[in-house]
């Protein structure tokens, strides 16, 4: 190669050497979008409009947060898979959008794992097992003999087909030998007022939406899907502890981006959540109430994290034989 031509590649790799760094200091040079699967309101919505303001204030641009929902999560995936992966448009995912759904449907227009890459993990929350208060059940093994005495007479409500409440009864069916009836709604609260009259027995659902009845002694609380106690349940085990070996069902929430996005505005990104989830007192506060954990994994330990949550997911759905169309 001539001298002047090895001479001009050299500057051209010293200018793109020099660039990358610049480009991760000028990082956001506009406005960042978090796409949320889920309506406004909501605990989660509440939680990343928070973290939206304090990135905002952090990062020195509008963090703007836009719900779309529908789907189970797959409208806001396909909209955020494809967008361009420079870190101003990021995902709220869930165990559902991205270790639930791959193996719920058929087919997605993206692939969870291989179009998406974990900036952090955010939260780990439980569901709560709750039985009518009226049900002569009062301790987890408790249910799972009255069950087995009356196999598929037990109902369950849950949120929907292939809903973390779903399938956290379905590994509780598994590790147990028990045979429940499943009984679907639209949402939890369309499921709430049937469990409160005893018209279905039994949920594995969240936390907000049932404490206020436990309080009141409307439902009865057995046990929590978490590995560890929750602190503001501290007299109710885990379902693991309360007798089902190796029992785990989290709800999680992580903040996503496109696959490629560079490693240097991941880095930037990462830092600057973590720092508001384990700090913040606002957020701490409205954690608290939704029994949700800051997760302190790094982001290859996220990515990890969230590969084997899929291969858990697919394991459950292909026993329990459930596929949505």
């Amino acid at each position: 190669m001539p001298i002047h031509f090895q001479r001009r590649a050299l500057c051209l790799a010293t200018l793109a050497l020099l660039a990358a760094p610049a480009s991760a200091q000028r990082y956001p040079d506009k406005p960042i979008r978090i796409i949320v699967p889920f309506s406004a309101g909501g605990g989660a919505d509440v939680l990343v409009r928070a973290l939206a303001q304090k990135l905002n204030e952090r990062l020195g641009q509008p963090v703007v947060v836009e719900n779309r929902p529908g789907a189970n999560g797959i409208v806001a995936a396909e909209a955020v898979a494809g967008a361009p992966a420079d870190g101003h448009v990021l995902m709220l995912g869930s165990v559902g959008t991205h270790a639930i759904n791959p193996s719920l449907y058929e087919k997605l227009p993206y692939d969870a794992l291989k179009d998406f890459a974990p900036v952090a993990l955010l939260v780990e929350a439980p569901n709560v097992l709750v039985v009518n208060a009226a049900m002569p059940v009062h301790t987890v093994a408790e249910l799972v003999a009255y069950a087995k005495a009356r196999p598929g007479v037990v109902s369950y409500a849950s949120s929907g087909n292939g809903s973390s409440q779903h399938l956290s009864a379905a590994v509780f069916e598994n590790l147990t030998g028990t045979t429940l009836t499943h009984v679907p709604y639209k949402g939890a609260s369309q499921a709430l007022p049937d469990l409160l009259s005893g018209i279905v027995h039994v949920s594995f659902t969240g936390f907000t939406t049932v404490m206020p009845y436990v309080r009141k002694g409307q439902l009865r609380a057995l046990g929590v899907t978490t590995p560890a106690r929750v602190a503001s349940l501290p007299d109710v085990p885990t379902i693991a502890e309360a007798g089902v070996a190796g029992y785990e069902s989290v709800n999680w929430l992580a903040l996503f981006a496109p696959a490629r996005t560079p490693a240097s505005v991941m880095k930037k990104l990462h830092d600057e959540v973590i720092s508001v989830m384990n700090e913040d007192a606002t957020l701490k506060a409205l954690m608290a109430p939704d029994g949700y954990q800051p997760n302190r994994k790094s982001m290859e330990e996220a990515q990890g994290y969230v590969r084997s949550e899929a291969a858990k997911w697919r394991g459950v759905i292909g026993k329990a034989h459930i596929r949505i169309e």
